[in-house]
Formats: structure tokens, C-alpha cells, sequence
């Protein structure tokens, strides 16, 4: 091997090694989110109104771009939240998300039984999402006992 052959093999390892640390470090410096649901009392103004609480964490190293949040339905059929109830105050969509913080989003139980439950035929949701600006859902899976429960405190036969 001449030279200029091994300069060319030099060339190439270290083009090789250097576009595989950059898609490491963009693989693992994105953002991620973690989405969690919960039964939440309300305080304040708020005292003793039944919600739901759907958070969005940014566990990543950049910063994310939440565009919404909803439920997903059985069958997939997925019900969109951009514009809350004027009672409780909401992030306003999109929502710029900075790694290690959140979002949280509030729904009035008694409201989210009419509006799901009830009007699509008794199906229960199965998952709670939010999406980024591109469209990406981020799920959390419901456990269906759980929010069984949580349609009987909001039906007030608990």
C-alpha cells in the first residue's frame, strides 16, 4: 500500500467514528417524555372538584414542544384536549417544556365522563397521550379498573 492509500483508510475510520458519535449524542441528547396520570383532588377555588391530572415530564437533554394532550379510546379512536375548561388554568398549547420539568393538564371528571364515556357509546380510554409540534405521541396506558373507579367518584356511587 502506497501513501496515499493510507491516508484514505485513516480518512475514512475517522469519518466512520465521527458520524457515529454524533448519532449517539443525538440519539441520546433528545427529548424524551414520560407521561403519567393520576386522580387529583382540587384546592383553592377548586376545593373538592374531581379531576384527572395527565403530566408530561421531560426526562431528555432538549428541550421539547408539547402541541396537546388527549385519551385514546378502545378501537384507537383517539379523543383530542387543546382548550380546557375556563376554571382551571391550563398550559397554553404549544408549550415549551425544558428538560427536567412539566406540564400538567387538569380535566374535570363529571366533564370527561359526559364527554367521553358517555357519548361514545360507554368506552373507556385505554391510554392518556400528549404530542410534541410533530406530531409524535407520547403514550401512558390506563389501567380500565382504575379509571372504572374514578368514573364511579365522578357518578358519586363510590
Amino acid at each position: 500500500m502506497e501513501l496515499t492509500d493510507w491516508v484514505a483508510v485513516y480518512g475514512a475510520v475517522i469519518g466512520s467514528i465521527s458520524a457515529f458519535l454524533y448519532l449517539r449524542n443525538w440519539w441520546y441528547d433528545r427529548p424524551r417524555i414520560k407521561v403519567s396520570v393520576a386522580y387529583a383532588m382540587g384546592t383553592g377555588s377548586l376545593m373538592g372538584l374531581h379531576m384527572i391530572k395527565l403530566t408530561a415530564i421531560n426526562t431528555g437533554k432538549q428541550t421539547a414542544y408539547i402541541n396537546g394532550a388527549g385519551f385514546e379510546l378502545q378501537g384507537r379512536r383517539n379523543i383530542w384536549f387543546t382548550v380546557s375548561p375556563p376554571r382551571i388554568p391550563q398550559p397554553m398549547f404549544p408549550k415549551e417544556l425544558l428538560p427536567n420539568n412539566n406540564c400538567d393538564v387538569y380535566f374535570l371528571l363529571p366533564e370527561l365522563v359526559n364527554s367521553i364515556v358517555e357519548e361514545n357509546g360507554g368506552q373507556i380510554p385505554v391510554a392518556a397521550w400528549f404530542t410534541d409540534v410533530t406530531g409524535k405521541p407520547y403514550k401512558k396506558a390506563i389501567d380500565p379498573d382504575l379509571f372504572s373507579n374514578w368514573i364511579k367518584v365522578a357518578r358519586g356511587t363510590s
